[in-house]
């Protein structure tokens, strides 16, 4: 935390005399210079404050918890002699969960391109998603859909515009270093922690087209990911539809990755089938909104490989999320805002890295890889939240 004040207080200064540079400077330009477009730093926060309930039949987690979050983003921008945009952000973020920086980046641009580098969203994610409902960043309903996509990777991004029409394209320039798999150790039927399979330069292109009141959006990555948003909002009535569908291997353990930590060195790869969709519809009646929220989603066709064989099928799992949200604008940048829901307790993009060691186990250690039985994936929870929001 001492690292995170000084950092508040470094920014907060760094935008207090960015301020009063430019203020000092803006009384001794003359008629002619005012003219010129002058460089401008902006401050943003928002802040939540409430409580959720999480019940998921476990006793060992506690079920109520309190809701606080406060994120400051600052802005700045300028622009050249001759015409060319520039401009930087970050986000200082602190909730019940992490405090952290996020979001930094910088650009460059004119009037109808910008190139991104920094913390930016892959480009396919202009294909859209669906709404969410509740505090705490929502419910996750929304998450049992668009978790399909998450594993797309950015730290560069040139979007141009046409008219409507906007194309996006990322990719990430790390060397493709895998990275560690969150898999348990201690599990006796698990793999011992591994890597995911990390593409080298990653790339992700997306296009989205407005006209009127409606929005089209298109997506796909180099992880064979294919999305599809659609959009309405007419300010009264809003909906969102979205279908996504990947076919990807998942996680690749390495030739180093052991069985149930006995020692048995073998390579692993887990291949998989995603797909889903979701859809939302909000009514906004003067200052009460209205929100409900369905997602769907499927893995298939669940092939662990250990030394270049499959070694079984797994049987398909199903995923579903409902929710319904209300919110209140009390005027003054504060809301109101409830949520009810149910989502699943095992996260989509979760499900192999999580439950793989539970699927394929080597159970009698004669070095035979056996297909164990399959976990129960099929719960879910429910959850509640109610609280304010706040925008400043």
């Amino acid at each position: 935390m001492g690292k995170m004040r000084k950092l508040i207080v470094f920014a907060s200064a760094l935008a207090l005399s960015g301020s009063m540079a430019f203020a000092m400077e803006e009384g001794a330009m003359d008629e002619d210079m005012m003219m010129e477009k002058a460089p401008s730093v902006s401050v943003g926060a928002s802040g939540e404050f409430g409580i959720i309930n999480e019940d998921d039949d476990d006793d060992s987690t506690a079920d109520f918890q309190l809701v606080r979050a406060y994120k400051v983003t600052f802005s700045s921008s300028g622009t050249t002699d001759g015409g060319l945009n520039f401009g930087a952000n970050i986000g200082i973020n602190s909730d019940r969960s992490v405090d952290e920086v996020e979001k930094s980046s910088v650009w460059i641009g004119g009037e109808m391109s910008k190139l991104t580098i920094g913390d930016v969203a892959a480009a396919d994610k202009v294909a859209g998603g669906i709404a969410d409902v509740g505090l705490d960043g929502g419910l996750g309903v929304d998450n049992v859909v668009e978790d399909i996509m998450g594993q797309s990777l950015a730290e560069m991004r040139y979007d141009i515009t046409f008219g409507s029409i906007t194309l996006g394209i990322s990719t990430d320039l790390s060397d493709g270093a895998p990275g560690v798999a969150n898999i348990p150790s201690a599990d006796s039927r698990s793999f011992e922690p591994g890597s995911f399979e990390v593409k080298n330069n990653p790339y992700a292109i997306g296009m989205s087209f407005s006209a009127s009141d409606a929005t089209i959006g298109l997506g796909y990555d180099s992880k064979k990911t294919i999305s599809v948003g659609l959009g309405y909002d007419d300010g009264q009535i809003s909906a969102n539809a979205f279908w996504a569908k990947r076919d990807q291997p998942y996680a690749h353990l390495g030739s180093g990755a052991r069985l149930g930590g006995t020692g048995n060195e073998a390579d692993g790869t887990f291949n998989a089938g995603y797909s889903g969709h979701g859809i939302d519809v909000s009514y906004t009646n003067g200052a009460s909104t209205l929100t409900i929220v369905y997602a769907k989603a499927e893995v298939k066709n669940i092939q662990p490989i250990i030394a270049g064989n499959i070694i079984g099928i797994i049987p398909s799992a199903s995923f579903k999320g409902t929710g319904i949200g209300f919110s209140q604008d009390l005027g003054g940048g504060a809301k109101l805002v409830a949520g009810f829901g149910k989502v699943p307790k095992t996260a989509v993009g979760d499900l192999g890295l999580a439950e793989i060691g539970q699927i394929v186990s080597d159970n009698d250690g004669d070095n035979d890889i056996d297909i164990a039985d399959r976990p129960d994936l099929s719960g879910d929870m429910s959850v509640v939240s109610i609280g304010m929001e706040f925008q400043f």
